[in-house]
């Protein structure tokens, strides 16, 4: 892909190849838990770190 947009790219040049529905639902839900374990995360250091001083 140049200078193109996601909007405007060809759906057959997919680089993850996720076309099937249920394989694009799994990594959505696989980005969500790993966001959510991140926040968690930075979450409970900031406050332990923060929270001694």
């Amino acid at each position: 892909m140049t200078a193109e947009t996601a909007d405007t790219a060809d759906p057959a040049e997919d680089p993850a190849g996720a076309a099937d529905p249920g394989e694009r639902r799994r990594e959505q839900h696989g980005w969500y838990f790993y966001d959510f374990a991140c926040s968690v995360y930075s979450t409970s250091v900031l406050t332990v770190f923060l929270g001694r001083t």
